[in-house]
């Protein structure tokens, strides 16, 4: 979430809790505004969600595994097509 995301949704700013333990960095990092995850709409906590996983993903293997995955089910499909198409 940022600074945009407060007038982009309506959100309703919340003071950081200062006798959290997190307080000081919270506030060098983020400033002195919050808000609860949950008023931003379903589709933009995923969207947020999915972004910061997909950081962590090194994108070559990522592909590799999509391309194993993708030539996995079209065998898959073959080889069971083959076993209908014997019962006939």
């Amino acid at each position: 979430m940022n600074k945009a995301d407060f007038d982009q949704y309506d959100l309703v700013r919340l003071k950081p809790k200062k006798k959290d333990r997190r307080f000081a960095k919270f506030q060098v990092e983020h400033g002195n505004d919050c808000a609860e995850i949950n008023a931003l709409p379903p589709n933009k906590i995923r969207d947020l969600v999915r972004g910061f996983i997909e950081a962590h993903i090194p994108l070559a293997e990522w592909q590799r595994l999509k391309d194993v995955e993708a030539i996995e089910t079209e065998s898959f499909q073959a080889l069971l097509a083959g076993l209908v198409g014997d019962d006939e």
